[in-house]
Order: structure tokens, then C-alpha cells, then sequence
């Protein structure tokens, strides 16, 4: 029978295979990383986030972003930040939904090099 851990220690401890039972069990559910298919995503960001993945930068900042970024364009800055190596600082405030922001959590988890996210919003994180 699974338990939660009863640590911070022990939760990083979990391995691979006890995820995959998590997951069969029903007690767990894997999201796929954000991936940006270049056929499919035909927009002025895709160039641009694709050149920050392999560029030396290190702080992204972006004001009203639910003015401008899609879904799409949304999903093709998470893979910038999954493979970027250098990206270490993301602000990304006040979008619309946490539809959003997911494209952009799961790939902090998988990213390397993020140290700082900021993603404050009046609308989906209120209090």
C-alpha cells in the first residue's frame, strides 16, 4: 500500500517505477512536457523563443502577456525554458487562467537552469 512520504528527504526518494504505479493505480497523472511542433505553431514568437533557447540569456520578463501570447505561444515558450540552459529568471504575470500557466509549470520541472519563476495574477491566484 502507498503512503505519502513523511519527509521532503524522503518524497525526493520516490523513484521512477513507484511513479509508474502512482500513475497505473489511479493515484497519479502524468502531463505531457510542453513540446512546440514548428509545423503546427506558425506565429512571430516561435522564431523568437527558439533562438532564446540556445541564446546565452538569462532573465525573460513580460508585461500583459494575456494580451499577446496564445496557447500555442504559450506552449513553445515552455519548451524554450525546459531546454534552455542558461534561462535562469521568468516573469510571467496576470494570465488569464491556470490553463495558462501549466505549459510553463511543467516545464520549471523538467528545466535545469530556472532558478526564479514569477507568476502573479489577480485573477487566478486570488486570495
Amino acid at each position: 500500500m502507498l503512503r505519502p512520504p513523511d519527509t521532503v528527504a524522503e518524497a525526493n526518494e520516490v523513484t521512477d517505477g513507484q511513479v509508474e504505479r502512482r500513475v497505473k493505480e489511479g493515484k497519479g497523472q502524468r502531463l505531457p512536457l510542453p513540446l512546440c511542433i514548428s509545423g503546427q505553431h506558425k506565429s512571430v514568437f516561435h522564431d523568437l523563443f527558439c533562438s532564446i533557447a540556445n541564446s546565452p540569456l538569462q532573465s525573460l520578463t513580460f508585461l500583459y502577456p494575456s494580451l499577446y501570447l496564445s496557447v500555442g505561444d504559450l506552449v513553445c515558450l515552455g519548451d524554450c525554458v525546459r531546454r534552455s540552459k542558461h534561462l535562469t529568471r521568468l516573469k510571467l504575470p496576470n494570465l488569464k487562467s491556470i490553463e495558462s500557466y501549466m505549459p510553463i509549470l511543467l516545464a520549471v520541472g523538467g528545466s535545469k537552469a530556472i532558478q526564479t519563476l514569477r507568476i502573479d495574477s489577480n485573477t487566478v491566484f486570488r486570495m
